[in-house]
């Protein structure tokens, strides 16, 4: 085909990021030529027209699919989804153009290239269903028709996949899919193995067995297991339904039994209840949680799953001490998990990254062999150590990553504490969906045997040191009286955010990946929770607040930091149209939450305080709510400027002269200064520099924005010196509106203590 542009995309299976490579020692890989090899897609050039391609429409999505006859495919797009009501992500498969049946085999380096336009500029993602640590490709198309190239390295589970075209709502960076007719051309599509991956020989492991159960006896051995009892799960101060997953069981005891020398977990239909609600079905779950708990090593189960719409089995791992914080800033590990309409195929995920909602995950996935599925029994396992974890399925390889991070800690973390294991059959939720009129039920896990094993020739790290576990309902803090005199205080460094004063910012983070602001809005990924939209106007940031949800984090504005260990000053204006709390967090500190009052005037808020370690955080401003912070139902608007965080330190007192005491014998020399003589003029140490002392003041709520504008024009500390003390080597503090803040485990220092601390804590399944 004429006048095509190329571009090429270069990926690889199995990534590492650079510091997984200092740690972690990987055998080489290297590439042999294979030669051109025949095309794995069948018709790839549409010369028999639209055989072996089928299109999908779906979740609101509608098109027509033709080859004309030129031998170019067509997929004219009449509509596309949008948004994931439950899921509140972009639903990229609303139309789909596919071909099934491709075989992929390991150990294979692979170039897939294909000819494509749209007359709508827009992105799409290709999809390699059942290929597992693969994950989708972005493309750009535009009116004129390019040649696109994608290369990866597979070395996994070889397997038979759907390859996928996503045509939906497609969102890559600030190119978002618009929902307009328009028409996708494509042609000569091919995926081609283009050299042999030959891998280094890897070390040995030398597994000894440190941990097991064979469920020999007649009951569950409670000294190696508890229960997990309920419906529900804590959350702060509240409960959380469903297991946090829209689940639909209640677990109890009766549900979990030991026969015949394998662990029987039973899903039943029948109503119970609790003081939460009422269930419709209940099941079992056993985890091994203050009872054994293991860093690295291998763990496998030999298990029989249930077939059928609803059941969701699960062989997981959590952390014992969530050393890094609430799920799933700590991680956790699914060995296994099942949907159980799906028979043929089970899934490997780790989750980590921050607390929830700031979490992600990675995930794989492992197709059984003709003549076998979930119903047999089969021997699921991970093997984990520092910086990698591998799934296997009979030992079947099919899963490794050694990608992943921690907001809270540096790599491999989370994934170097100890994790307890868990199993359990969960009853609906969103990823097992719910029973219908063919569910078999009741229906049963069996499990065989659970084993743990320790490689005798790993050398481990220190184990991490978790930090305290807070209350989860600590008590209400009194005020503290202020330890601090305000004049006590200097500036000693340079503003560390940049663009406080807004006069830069037009766009926001994560969409545009160079803005130095970020914003979240959870109300755009569940119903009803906290949603803004941020403007600045005339170089101040405008907050409208559409609804407040029910965290005060549901609405968040953020930057990221460096902080060496020291002390500083945080300090910002702000109003509200509505007189209400906001709350600021210095992330990844160990400090709580810092609660203002902000009413109608624009005042001058700071507050104190001390790092005893050097953190990489966030300053994050929520304008959500707390669960007990009144709900304004109204729209309404708030504003922020000249938000500075700089490093201070105390103005040390001068030294006393020390008079020696007068001898008695000696006269007193008496004073015959004149009274009347006027004193000389004391020459003023700052050299005549000009003072301003309504910088960052406001204290009577200048309504007319006065005071803020004064504080416009001021150097990058934001700061001036004070005339009643003035030093050389820094500047003195003003004295400011007050605030309240949490003394967190590092001990914050603050001007006054209040607010409490907010845990977050959600557990998958």
């Amino acid at each position: 085909m004429k006048n095509k542009k190329l571009m090429t995309i270069v990926s690889s299976a199995l990534l590492l990021t650079p510091l997984g490579l200092q740690q972690l020692s990987i055998p080489p890989v290297m590439a042999q030529e294979v030669g051109m090899e025949e095309n794995r897609l069948s018709n790839g050039d549409f010369s028999d027209g639209t055989t072996n391609w089928s299109t999908w429409d779906g979740e609101g999505g509608a098109s027509e699919f033709t080859v004309d006859a030129d031998g170019v495919a067509n997929v004219h797009i009449q509509s596309i989804a949008g948004l994931h009501e439950d899921w509140g992500i972009p639903i990229s498969w609303s139309t789909q153009l596919f071909q099934e049946g491709v075989r992929v085999d390991s150990g294979y380096t692979y170039e897939l290239s294909f000819d494509a336009s749209s007359t709508q500029p827009r992105p799409i993602e290709v999809e390699f269903t059942g290929l597992s640590g693969v994950n989708n490709v972005p493309f750009e198309l535009e009116e004129e028709m390019t040649t696109f190239t994608h290369v990866f390295d597979y070395s996994l589970q070889s397997n038979t996949i759907d390859l996928k075209f996503l045509f939906g709502y497609v969102i890559l960076g600030e190119n978002e899919t618009q929902n307009e007719a328009h028409t996708i051309s494509i042609d000569n599509v091919s995926l081609r193995a283009v050299s042999e991956i030959a891998e280094g020989e890897e070390r040995e492991r030398d597994w000894s067995l440190v941990w097991e159960d064979e469920f020999d006896g007649d009951s569950l051995d409670l000294s190696k297991w508890r229960y997990d009892i309920g419906n529900y799960m804590p959350s702060g101060d509240e409960w959380v339904a469903g297991w946090g997953n829209e689940e639909s069981q209640y677990y109890q005891e009766d549900n979990v039994r030991v026969e015949d020398g394998r662990l029987i977990i039973e899903a039943r239909e029948e109503t119970v209840s609790d003081e939460h609600g009422t269930y419709d079905y209940t099941s079992g779950k056993i985890l091994t949680d203050g009872r054994f708990s293991q860093r690295y090593g291998r763990f496998e189960a030999s298990m029989k799953l249930p077939e059928g719409q609803g059941f969701w089995p699960a062989f997981w791992m959590m952390p014992q001490d969530d050393v890094y914080g609430g799920w799933a800033a700590s991680g956790e590990i699914d060995i296994m998990e099942n949907r159980g309409d799906h028979p043929d195929t089970v899934g490997a995920a780790i989750h980590y990254g921050g607390e929830w909602p700031g979490n992600t995950h990675s995930a794989g996935e492992y197709r059984f062999p003709e003549g076998r599925d979930i119903t047999d029994f089969n021997l699921y396992s991970i093997e984990w150590e520092p910086g990698e974890i591998r799934w296997y399925v009979n030992d079947d390889l099919y899963y490794r990553t050694s990608e992943w991070h921690s907001d809270n800690g540096e790599y491999p973390a989370p994934f170097d504490q100890e994790f307890y294991l868990i199993l359990n059959l969960a009853v609906g939720g969103w990823y097992g969906l719910e029973p219908d009129e063919s569910t078999p039920l009741p229906s049963q896990v069996e499990v065989d045997y659970v084993r743990v094993y320790e490689d005798q020739g790993l050398e481990e790290a220190p184990v991490p040191t978790p930090d305290p576990v807070p209350d989860p309902n600590p008590e209400e803090p009194t005020e503290a009286e202020d330890p601090f005199n305000r004049d006590d205080w200097r500036v000693i460094g340079d503003n560390l955010i940049q663009d406080g004063t807004f006069e830069q910012t037009t766009t926001f983070g994560p969409e545009d990946e160079q803005a130095v602001w970020s914003i979240h809005n959870q109300g755009l990924y569940e119903e009803w929770a906290g949603l803004a939209s941020f403007n600045v106007l005339d170089d101040v940031l405008n907050v409208t607040v559409e609804q407040m949800g029910w965290e005060w984090w549901h609405i968040q504005l953020f930057q990221e930091v460096t902080l060496p260990s020291g002390f500083y000053l945080l300090s910002f204006d702000m109003a509200s149209e509505i007189p209400r709390d906001i709350y600021v967090e210095l992330t990844n500190t160990g400090i709580g939450l810092a609660e203002f009052s902000i009413n109608e005037d624009m005042n001058t808020f700071e507050t104190i305080f001390e790092l005893t370690e050097d953190s990489e955080s966030q300053l994050l401003f929520g304008f959500g709510r707390n669960p007990d912070d009144e709900e304004i139902q109204i729209i309404y608007n708030m504003m922020v400027d000249n938000i500075i965080l700089v490093e201070v330190e105390r103005i040390e007192d001068e030294e006393p002269i020390s008079e020696e005491p007068a001898d008695p014998e000696e006269p007193v020399e008496e004073d015959t200064e004149d009274p009347d003589e006027e004193e000389p003029p004391v020459e003023d140490e700052t050299d005549g520099a000009e003072t301003d002392e309504s910088v960052l003041e406001n204290p009577e709520g200048d309504s007319d924005g006065d005071a803020r504008e004064e504080t416009k024009d001021e150097d990058v500390t934001g700061v001036t010196e004070d005339k009643n003390d003035p030093d050389e080597s820094g500047e003195a503090l003003p004295k400011t509106a007050t605030s309240t803040w949490t003394i967190g485990a590092l001990g914050a220092i603050g001007l006054a203590s209040g607010g409490g601390l907010k845990w977050i804590r959600k557990r998958r399944k």
